[in-house]
């Protein structure tokens, strides 16, 4: 399979762990690129998987003049152009900052998840690291592992990030870290199934959505994509009905419990999907479809109409295709529907983010680090689909018309719902999931799917 990218951030697993310590005397832009023209890289403390000289000290320096002052980095960033953009990044803020060492520790999301917590509690924790703004954070600000950033938080600063994708960060008005990148979920959908089913308006709301579903099945078009095999990818369509009928005060008061997902939005949020399923839109044997990507290839070899998925579906539908084209100029793109008499602001979003925290014992320039890792020089290098920029000046920088388009959605979001799996507790993340999976499998009704989820929190 092609590069395909997950949710969050993209992910290619390298199976290898590596921590490199890298200091810069020179970097130049070259090709669009940060390129280093002379680095010193020392004994890495584990396996080196990319050392610029084999020698600790290739340029003869004397040892008075070397960096001083450490930073710890950590991320899960395996995609190679992200790496190498993070590792540029790194050079480029040492040459402008001589007193400044940056040790990058590098790993596969898994692993990073089983060792942060136990970094973070050791003599050695990182300075800043890798984080989807969600559980973990929260935990990890609870427990004093994170540095309050706000002093340093200015409101220049704070006006150069998408407002909504900054607030996961934030702990009882207490900035823990800054976002880089961010994903928003909406509905792909092929625009010749739609012509020839007779659909020349897209819809706004959940009642058009459902028409134009009923429309391409006298079409003899098969409506939608599913792949619940893995289960994440059709709570996404709870998801987003609870966000649209709810809105954020019902999800936050749900969490918090001075509300409960028991409550009315919750659960019309089932009795809403379970009038979609009940229309049998799906492509046969989707509960058993393994996986995302099998959703994503029969989307995009033009099995099905519609595709509920992030901003990274336009390259995926692509890579997923058995011809690697996917639909081409047949692909479109609208965002999730209103739902009639729902509390939710018709503008936020379902999605994801990823960003940096600070650790407790920072160094001071770690947040000079920080801004610099969050200008739209470096988050314009990270852009990737599924990675759009959390800059409000950085979408120049999405060359392909959909990212572009999506992030030019997501921007107006006031604020963006992170999926349940990445915010909730894990027991309430997978409760989600199974109990979703019920609707689908028609096993559960939409009451009893809302009490097992507010069960998890028990």
């Amino acid at each position: 399979m092609s590069e395909v990218f997950s949710k969050t951030w993209p992910i290619r697993a390298i199976g290898l762990v590596s921590s490199v310590l890298f200091f810069g005397l020179g970097c130049s832009v070259i090709g669009g690129n940060l390129v280093s023209q002379d680095t010193i890289a020392a004994t890495p403390a584990e396996t080196v998987a990319e050392t610029p000289s084999s020698s600790p000290n290739p340029a003869n320096i004397p040892s008075a003049t070397l960096p001083s002052e450490t930073i710890l980095w950590w991320h899960f960033t395996t995609d190679s152009t992200q790496k190498l953009a993070l590792e540029m990044a790194a050079l480029k803020f040492m040459e402008m900052n001589p007193s400044v060492t940056i040790q990058i520790s590098s790993m596969e999301r898994d692993a990073y998840k089983s060792r942060i917590l136990g970094a973070l509690e050791s003599e050695d924790a990182p300075d800043l690291f890798q984080n989807d703004g969600d559980f973990a954070a929260r935990n990890f600000a609870k427990s004093g592992y994170l540095q309050n950033i706000s002093p340093s938080m200015t409101d220049a600063w704070r006006s150069t990030f998408v407002p909504s994708v900054l607030e996961p960060y934030n702990l009882n008005g207490r900035q823990y870290g800054a976002p880089c990148s961010f994903s928003m979920i909406g509905v792909w959908y092929n625009k010749a199934h739609f012509l020839r089913a007779g659909i020349d308006t897209l819809p706004t709301t959940w009642s058009e959505f459902l028409e134009d579903v009923r429309k391409l099945k006298s079409a003899g078009i098969v409506p939608i994509a599913l792949g619940e095999g893995d289960k994440w990818s059709g709570a996404l369509w709870w998801e987003y009905l609870a966000l649209r009928l709810g809105g954020r005060a019902a999800f936050e008061e749900a969490v918090s419990g001075t509300g409960a997902f028991t409550t009315n939005s919750f659960v019309q949020a089932g009795e809403r999907l379970t009038a979609l399923i009940s229309a049998h839109p799906f492509q046969a044997g989707f509960l058993n479809l393994p996986t995302y990507p099998d959703a994503s290839a029969e989307f995009g070899n033009g099995k099905t109409a519609i595709h509920l998925m992030g901003d990274w579906e336009s390259e995926n539908q692509k890579a997923n295709s058995s011809d690697g084209k996917g639909l081409g100029s047949n692909l479109g793109w609208f965002p999730f529907p209103v739902v009639e008499n729902g509390n939710g602001d018709s503008k936020d979003i379902l999605g994801g983010v990823t960003g940096w925290l600070v650790g407790k014992n920072a160094p001071p320039l770690t947040i000079e680090f920080l801004k610099f890792l969050t200008s739209k020089e470096i988050v314009c290098r990270l852009a990737v689909p599924g990675s759009m920029p959390a800059v409000l000046d950085a979408g120049d920088c999405l060359g392909d018309p959909f990212p572009k388009s999506v992030w030019e959605t997501a921007v107006q979001a006031k604020y963006i719902q992170t999926y349940y799996d990445q915010y909730l507790p894990a027991a309430a993340a997978s409760a989600t999931n199974e109990a979703i999976y019920g609707l689908f499998a028609g096993t559960i009704s939409p009451a009893q799917a809302a009490q097992l989820i507010d069960d998890s929190f028990a």
